[in-house]
Parts: structure tokens; C-alpha cells; sequence
């Protein structure tokens, strides 16, 4: 077995063919698309999600200084968007078995924060938020919803509304591993006329490189990593900067999404059904041969961008699974506020002890691959090895 949690998951030797190819044309149809997909009068393509993030913040004109009430475990891009759009973060605690704040916390954070003036979910790797309860809540309060899909593109909500139609907007991540990977890019999706003409710069000529490189190189090393080879091309990939890192870049300012990244958008909204569909039947293989005393709460609507389990000894299980050919070092997330590595949380206002439930799951998760290179048979092999360890633990 050679299965990885990242590093080109949704790419084989057969999509890097097509991700050789461009249109010039593409940046226009794809945001025709996603205006069409969506019913939104305004989308802005841009070369990074958390680009999206920011921009979508910036457009709805908030008061300064501001707070943006948002998930409490969660990646550090979310935060740097909302801060260098000059706004600040408000974390709110996941629920214990869950992924997602609740409305409940939600109520109690607005009553208590007259700061509050946007409302972030983000639908933790393809788990839904209790969206209903938490738009009623908004509307009460007046205050815009934002949806985060940089993990639940194509997922529907128990209601039959699909993620990124219910809030006053929504942020789209095309980057590496996610629903839709065009191995970087993002769109704002706004709900409104904008009256505010964002600049957008182009995006780096050396990022943009490493970006063409990355379907085809990510392929090749997990082809030879059992052979010391892709070991090899990855050091020497990663020491001289050909490879390009999801975290790389900024928030601010925005920059245009090239054509070849806006094909590859395109070409995979195509796919997403089929893939969704996929990633739903891995995950039913986790469901059935795994502990229900390390999974989460089932969600029947869930896309499943990765499956989340809780053990007591991480890191000791990635080691035991990495002999086997399974690569899950890339965990999502190992901190509340989370970038590799952990000292992140010292560049955030995060304070330990907010949100106790967050920082349980963070120092037990291990998320496990429901991607094109996993089979049902590959996850109940992954499911064995599991079980295996934790008798052994017993």
C-alpha cells in the first residue's frame, strides 16, 4: 500500500496529462460558472482561498474593528484572512463528538459580544454546521453569514440547500487535497451587487511554476517513496522550493487567478459528483470496521474531505501505520488554530483554555484518506491496521 493523506491526492499520472493543458478563456468561463452554479450576482476568481476569505470580508464593508465569530478549530489561513482584512477573530468552541461550533454557543457569543458582525462556518472536513439554526440566529441578530467551503464544495445541507447558497457569501478553496484541487486558487462568492472594485495583482511567476510542477512531481514521489527514490525528489523538491506549500502567500492583497489554475477548477467541477460519491463510500468502510468510540457524529449530508478519528496516542499511530505504506503525518489540525507546526498558535490572539473542546481534539487527531487512491478494499486494510494497534494498546 502507498496511500497519503496529501502530497497530489487527487492526482494520478493520467490527470497530470490534462493538467498540462490551458485556456486562455477559462478564468471567464469558470467564473461564469460559478455565477450560474451558485445564482450569485458577483464572483471574484482569486489565486488563494484565504484571498477569497479576505475579499469577501473586505466587501461587506464591516465596521471597524469588528469581530468575526468563527470555529474554534481551525486552520491558520482563516485567521490570517480575517486579520488582514482588518477584522478580528472570535473563536467559538466545537461541541465534544463534533467538528463544528453549535448554535447554542453561537447564541450565547452574540448576546455576550455586541462586536459580532460576521459569522464564519467552515463545515469541518465536510461535516456540516447546524446551518439552519445558526441563519435564524443571524438574522435575528443582523449579521452576515459567511460560508467557508474550503472543505465542503458540492455538499448539501440536511434542508437540500447546498453549501455556499445559504450565507450573504461564500469562499471557495482550490487548493492542494481539497474538494475542488487545482492546486491553489479560491473565489468570493457574493450575494449582492458589489459597489467595490477589488485590485488584483498577478500571481508570483515562481509560485505559478512550482504549481505546474506539482500534479506530476507529487505523482512520482509516491510512486517511488517505497523505493527511497521519492524520499529523494521530495528533499530535494522541497530544499529548493519546487514545491509548493498550501501555507505559502498572504491573504491580502488579492491576486488574479491564472488561466491553467481556472481550467483545472473547471475540469473538476465536472468530476465532483462522482468524486463526492467516492469519498461517502470510503468513508462508509471507516464507519462500519472502525471503534464507534473513535469516530465523530454521523452527518447522512457529509462529503467526508477526510475521515476524523480520536485516538490517545497520535503520532504513535501515524508511526505504526507508516510502515504499512499509510502516510497520515498531515493531520488537519493538530492545534485550535493550526499550521505545521504547532508554535503557530504563538503568532495568533488565541489564548489557551478558550476552547478546551478544540484543543482535546487537536492533541488526539488523526484524520484518515478518502481519496481517489484509496479503494474500500485499501480502507478496510487502513480500518485492520487500526484496530490491530489498538489492541495492542489494550
Amino acid at each position: 500500500m502507498n496511500i497519503f493523506n496529501s502530497l497530489g491526492s487527487n492526482y494520478s499520472k493520467r490527470s497530470g496529462a490534462y493538467s498540462l493543458g490551458s485556456d486562455a478563456k477559462a478564468p471567464a468561463r469558470l467564473q461564469a460558472y460559478l455565477k450560474q452554479h451558485y445564482r450569485a450576482p458577483e464572483v471574484y476568481l482569486t489565486y488563494k482561498g484565504r484571498e477569497a476569505i479576505a475579499l469577501a470580508l473586505e466587501q461587506l464593508q464591516l465596521p471597524k474593528g469588528s469581530s468575526v465569530a468563527i470555529n474554534g478549530y481551525t486552520c491558520y489561513a482563516v485567521y490570517e484572512a480575517i486579520t488582514q482584512a482588518g477584522l478580528q477573530p472570535l473563536y467559538l468552541d466545537i461541541e465534544k463528538n463534533q467538528l463544528n461550533f453549535t448554535a447554542e454557543r453561537l447564541s450565547a457569543a452574540l448576546k455576550g459580544s455586541p462586536k459580532i458582525n460576521a459569522v464564519m462556518i467552515q463545515n469541518t472536513l465536510g461535516m456540516p454546521a447546524d446551518i439552519q439554526k445558526i441563519k435564524t440566529l443571524c438574522a435575528e441578530y443582523k449579521v452576515p453569514l459567511v460560508e467557508d467551503l474550503a472543505h465542503s464544495i458540492g455538499m448539501s445541507y440536511s434542508s437540500g440547500q447546498e453549501a455556499g447558497t445559504v450565507g450573504a457569501a461564500a469562499a471557495l478553496s482550490f487548493s492542494q487535497d481539497k474538494m475542488i484541487d487545482a492546486v491553489t486558487g479560491g473565489a468570493a462568492v457574493l450575494y449582492w451587487a458589489s459597489k467595490i472594485q477589488p485590485n488584483f495583482a498577478s500571481a508570483p511567476l515562481g509560485h505559478r511554476f512550482t504549481t505546474r510542477l506539482y500534479p506530476w512531481a507529487t505523482w512520482l514521489i509516491r510512486q517511488t517513496i517505497r523505493l527511497q527514490i521519492g524520499r529523494v525528489i521530495l528533499k530535494l523538491m522541497k530544499s529548493t522550493k519546487l514545491l509548493p506549500g498550501p501555507m505559502s502567500g498572504a491573504a491580502t492583497p488579492a491576486h488574479k487567478l491564472p488561466s491553467w489554475h481556472s481550467h483545472i477548477a473547471l475540469q473538476s467541477y465536472g468530476q465532483l459528483p462522482e468524486l463526492i460519491a467516492h469519498r461517502q463510500r470510503i468513508a462508509a468502510v471507516y464507519r462500519e470496521w472502525l471503534p464507534s468510540t473513535l469516530q465523530f457524529s454521523h452527518d447522512d449530508t457529509a462529503v467526508y474531505l477526510r475521515f476524523p478519528i480520536i485516538v490517545d496516542k497520535p503520532l504513535e499511530l501515524i508511526a505504526q501505520l507508516r510502515h504499512y505504506g499509510v502516510y497520515l503525518s498531515d493531520r488537519w489540525y493538530d492545534a485550535p488554530i493550526a499550521v505545521a507546526p504547532r508554535q503557530v498558535l504563538k503568532q495568533t490572539t488565541y489564548k489557551k483554555g478558550e476552547c478546551p473542546n478544540a484543543e482535546y481534539v487537536a492533541a488526539r487527531m488523526v484524520n484518515l484518506p478518502t481519496h481517489i487512491h484509496v479503494s474500500e478494499k485499501k480502507a478496510r486494510a487502513i480500518a485492520e491496521h487500526i484496530n490491530a494497534w489498538l489492541e495492542s494498546k489494550a
